[in-house]
């Protein structure tokens, strides 16, 4: 029996490693293969990197979808009706932009807190006013005006209100309204001497410092503003008072007051650039009064020769067309019809061509 026992542990071999205390982990060492090189232990963790393109960009679109998912009905409407506005500002129909843009804001204007609806406001009247229709943009800030009084906290409400009277400002300032304009400034500058004071810089709260800064960098716009509209109706006299009152604002503000230099000089600058435009919008304005009152004397010469004649003075004087009666300025034109409305068409073209009409 023993020299059996002894064969069977000669034909067996070495006992495993297993049984000598090595890690198991040694002795199930995966083959080498040509195309794998040597072989590692196999990740049981897929890394993002590793996923198919289309998992990917399915798990995108489903996010997409759950986002407009919860998207509330009034921001879906609101974006619809904003793209209809902005598909007819680039076709040119900005009457019926201004319609679409209208109707898209009374959508979500009421589901929004005040101060939101203050800055979405904004957004749309600056639209208009890049376009250069100060007209449509007014309704927007005459809105954000009006919530204005639910704006918490009163630092916020300040800071709203002097930013929204100075744009308002400039928008009747542009369409010829420049008492109201004037006005709105006055009341951006009192609004500011009112509250400014409890937010200066010298108190210890650091955020009243910083509604503080905020309120002095809006006033100095009201200013500079202000000052051009003094320009437009020819009070230049007191543009001097404007920048003296815009250089005490910057001197007396910590934060201001290391940009003085730079702040002084981009006022004069804007000043200077806005005077030569002014002029010249005067100069155009003028030449273009006068053009239209040569075009007028001329054409009431070629309709009625009689009043190139020269005038002969008798004891009655001679009618002049603005006294003549309605009948008979429409018997001269019938009879103007009546003699050939193409003939005298081309007679009318022709001594414009020539200079004489």
């Amino acid at each position: 029996m023993l020299g059996i026992r002894r064969a069977l542990l000669r034909s067996s071999g070495h006992p495993s490693l297993a049984f000598r205390g090595f890690p198991r982990s040694v002795n199930h060492q995966g083959t080498a293969t040509a195309s794998r090189g040597f072989a590692t232990t196999p990740s049981v963790l897929k890394t993002p990197s590793k996923w198919p393109k289309r998992l990917l960009i399915t798990a995108s679109v489903m996010a997409g979808v759950s986002y407009l998912l919860r998207e509330e009905p009034e921001r879906k409407e609101q974006r619809r009706l904003r793209a209809l506005g902005t598909e007819n500002i680039q076709k040119g129909d900005f009457d019926l932009a201004i319609k679409y843009y209208s109707e898209s804001f009374e959508v979500i204007k009421d589901v929004m807190s005040p101060i939101d609806t203050i800055h979405e406001a904004c957004d749309y009247a600056t639209r208009w006013e890049i376009l250069q229709q100060y007209e449509a943009a007014l309704p927007y800030y005459q809105t954000a005006m009006k919530r204005l009084k639910a704006v918490e906290p009163i630092s916020d409400r300040c800071v709203e209100g002097v930013m929204l009277m100075d744009r308002m400002a400039q928008c009747y300032h542009r369409t010829g309204r420049h008492e109201t304009a004037e006005k709105m400034f006055k009341q951006a500058i009192r609004l500011y001497e009112k509250y400014h004071g409890e937010f200066s810089a010298s108190n210890s709260s650091g955020s009243n410092g910083s509604v503080a800064a905020k309120l002095e960098g809006e006033i100095i716009n009201v200013f500079l503003h202000y000052a051009q509209l003094l320009v437009s109706v020819k009070r230049d006299n007191e543009v001097a008072d404007m920048r003296q009152r815009f250089t005490q604002i910057v001197r007396g503000s910590q934060l201001l007051r290391s940009m003085e230099t730079t702040l002084l000089e981009k006022f004069d600058d804007l000043m200077a650039l806005y005077a030569i435009r002014e002029k010249r919008r005067r100069r155009r304005d003028g030449e273009e009064r006068n053009i239209g009152a040569a075009q007028i004397r001329k054409l009431l010469r070629f309709l009625f020769p009689a009043l190139a004649a020269p005038r002969v003075l008798t004891a009655t004087p001679i009618e002049t067309p603005s006294k003549w009666p309605k009948q008979q300025l429409i018997t001269a034109f019938g009879r103007l019809r009546e003699q050939g409305g193409a003939a005298a068409r081309g007679t009318w073209h022709r001594e414009r061509q020539e200079g004489r009409f």
